[in-house]
């Protein structure tokens, strides 16, 4: 199937063969991006794009700035953006499989982001370390930055509490605390949020020791650094869409090439084909566009069997160009001509 929007690749509308490969470019290709204000710059239905959004998606077209090229590039962002809307208002993103795919690939952007890249670079020669060695360096160095960029705070009187009552039991996952004893005091404090006690003794219960030569104590304090480690790493990767612009675009693009994907096949690629009255309608009404120089069929014209695919292709084009239509006049656009002024 033909697909062409003009403006950014983002905004292309993806075919069925090319979709695989514009993801892929997504995924493996960086883009610097340094926020320049959170103006907002559009609002499309229910949607709210601030300037830099904008301009993270137009930095990409490479395009020179003029204003023919400003213009095109708003109008087609304008209809994807439509076309987004449509998608969200007719469920896509909460289909189960969506949901799936859509977590998969945050993994897969997020990897790069959780964990130390310095460190990882000035490890990456240090052979005569084991493997494991190298990545327990490099964790417990990210472990620390993330400390001081959250402002990490804890409190030892609340884990020496533990120690005191706990027994061999932690060994093997089975302690729990005394009924008669609340464990609700603050244990640590990531970016001004509280976690207590209990939610590290329930994080003791999913381990069983392979080494019982640590003392019970010991055995909990070991515990205690994955657990800060691991909540570390949860608020990390929680905040990734707002501590990095870059990744929050990226994941923003995926998700809204898959919603574009798949309203695209509803509205336009799979109904098109099997609209045969639709498809022979489109051809009587402009069959001059298809004459012919040598007659076939009939004087002057050719049939539709003869031209099916560009009848279908044109056909594709006249179904997208109404569907744009329609959503216009479903939702409401509104553009600050002010906010776009200072873009360029």
């Amino acid at each position: 199937m033909r697909a062409s929007v003009k403006g950014s690749e983002t905004i292309l509308l993806v075919c069925r063969s090319s979709f695989f490969v514009f993801l892929i470019t997504i995924l493996f290709s960086t883009y610097s991006f340094s926020q320049s204000g959170d103006d907002t710059l559009l609002i499309v239905h229910d949607r709210v794009i601030k300037k830099s959004e904008f301009l993270y998606h137009w930095q990409k077209t490479g395009q020179e700035i003029t204003n023919k090229n400003i213009s095109e590039f708003l109008k087609s962002y304008i209809n994807f953006q439509l076309k987004l809307a449509d998608a969200r208002e007719r469920g896509f993103q909460r289909n189960i499989a969506f949901i799936n795919e859509l977590k998969e690939y945050r993994l897969l952007l997020a990897a790069p982001y959780l964990t130390d890249k310095e460190k990882e670079e000035n490890t990456k020669n240090e052979t005569s370390e084991s493997i494991n060695v190298i990545d327990k360096k490099i964790e417990d160095s990210f472990v620390e930055k993330l400390k001081k960029y959250w402002s990490f705070k804890e409190n030892m009187s609340a884990l020496e509490a533990i120690c005191k009552v706990a027994d061999e039991r932690v060994y093997n996952g089975s302690w729990i605390a005394p009924a008669d004893q609340a464990f609700g005091e603050t244990l640590i404090v990531i970016d001004g949020k509280s976690i207590d006690q209990n939610a590290f003794i329930d994080f003791m219960q999913d381990f069983k020791a392979t080494n019982k030569d640590l003392s019970v104590r010991d055995y909990i304090i070991s515990l205690y650094k994955q657990f800060v480690a691991k909540r570390l790493m949860i608020y990390e990767n929680y905040k990734l869409e707002e501590k990095y612009p870059d990744f929050r675009y990226q994941y923003q693009e995926y998700r809204d090439a898959m919603l574009l994907q798949q309203i695209t096949k509803a509205r336009i690629w799979d109904k098109a084909p099997s609209d045969t009255a639709g498809i022979r309608k489109f051809f009587d009404e402009n069959r001059e566009k298809y004459k012919s120089e040598k007659c076939i069929s009939e004087p002057g014209y050719i049939s539709l069997d003869e031209v099916s695919d560009i009848v279908l292709n044109d056909y594709q084009t006249y179904l997208m160009d109404n569907w744009i239509e329609e959503l216009k006049r479903k939702y409401k656009v509104q553009i600050n001509e002010d906010v776009l002024s200072s873009v360029f």
